[in-house]
């Protein structure tokens, strides 16, 4: 019996030796996620599960789109369109986003995750850490639609599926874009920056520093009227009063459609003409001007929003993005990271055309 017992030992001390050696044991590494929590996770991850639909836009460009095995609801029933094609019919965990986001916890089991990809503020408000502490599945929040943060949870998205030098292309894309507005708006004096009124969705629904459109139109050279107020909700009157010289308007492309595939303006062309003939805005410098634009929505709220950065620079000095074409730059992006060939319309009108 002690003779079996040494041997049973031995087997399995060179058994952990083995698998060491010919690094099979598994490994772990450390990040840091959006909400600043440090964890450790088993690297490379082999089954992922994303909550939210924007996350799988980076992962497709970083081409790991086969290590997902269960995705949002809406993604799986195929209701994104030609964007998010690979992961429809995958296993439907839930509504990732919004005030009705939830999660399927026994469907999400079933699919025996490495790890779960959330955005932050789901991740917090749904309690999902506590809820899947239990069964060893990690929680990372990500949020890789604010543009001050994108860099850094690219970088980690990248460690995290063991694509870091995909991660490095892929910024390193969407840097060379951005440092080409920096380069040509930081000259501009403070007095001669165009004042712009940011509208979001909601009728006379603005957009605070920090929030959405803001950063946007902050990087790409323009002022926004409402960065410092202290609620979004606006009336008609404020906006007459500050008279901005041009106005955007983000909507969802399920409203008013707009973006790939899109080739019919005239939603978005309506929606303009209606905010241009609200009463008394004909006085407004923008209206006057005829510098109204309405934008696909995911230029402030994707991980496109960098290419929102370069439109609305495109919009706000015409002159000297001339040889710059946002559409060419959008489709370039599409091609290169997420295998996608096709027309859209993202911003109308077309860069000052009435």
């Amino acid at each position: 019996m002690k003779k079996f017992l040494v041997i049973f030992v031995l087997l399995l001390v060179f058994s952990s030796f083995g698998k060491a050696a010919y690094g099979l044991k598994k490994k772990y590494i450390t990040i840091i996620d959006s909400l600043g929590k440090k964890m450790s996770l088993p690297h490379p991850v082999k089954r992922v599960v994303v909550h939210y639909p924007h996350i799988l836009e980076v992962i497709k460009a970083l081409g790991a789109e086969k290590l997902v095995v269960a995705v949002p609801d809406n993604v799986s029933r195929g209701r994104w369109g030609g964007l998010y094609k690979e992961f429809v019919g995958k296993k439907a965990i839930g509504s990732g986003a919004g005030p009705g986001a939830n999660i399927n916890i026994e469907v999400l089991l079933e699919t025996q995750p490495d790890v779960l990809l959330a955005h932050p503020n789901t991740a917090k408000s749904l309690r999902l850490e506590d809820i899947l502490k239990p069964y060893g599945i990690p929680v990372v929040g990500l949020d890789v639609t604010t543009l001050g943060s994108l860099k850094q949870n690219v970088i980690t998205l990248g460690k995290i599926l063991g694509r870091e030098k995909e991660a490095k292309t892929y910024w390193n894309f969407i840097e060379k874009h951005l440092s080409l507005v920096d380069e040509r708006v930081k000259r501009v004096k403070p007095e001669n920056k165009p004042k712009v009124y940011l509208e979001f969705f909601r009728d006379y629904y603005t957009c605070l520093r920090g929030f959405t459109g803001d950063p946007v139109t902050q990087r790409a050279g323009g002022i926004n009227i409402a960065a410092d107020l202290e609620a979004p909700q606006v009336s008609p009157e404020w906006v007459i009063e500050q008279d901005p010289d041009v106005i955007i308007k983000s909507q969802l492309p399920m409203y008013i459609p707009s973006g790939l595939g899109v080739s019919d303006p005239s939603a978005m062309e309506k929606l303009r003409k209606e905010i241009m003939s609200r009463p008394g805005w004909n006085e407004i410098k923008a209206v006057k001007d005829g510098k109204v634009y309405i934008l696909n929505s995911d230029l402030w709220t994707s991980p496109r929003i960098w290419l929102g950065v370069i439109y609305t620079a495109k919009i706000l000095y015409p002159e000297r993005f001339k040889d710059i074409d946002p559409d060419a730059i959008h489709k370039e992006y599409l091609r290169k990271f997420l295998n996608i060939e096709g027309e859209g319309i993202w911003c109308w009108p077309l860069f000052g055309r009435n």
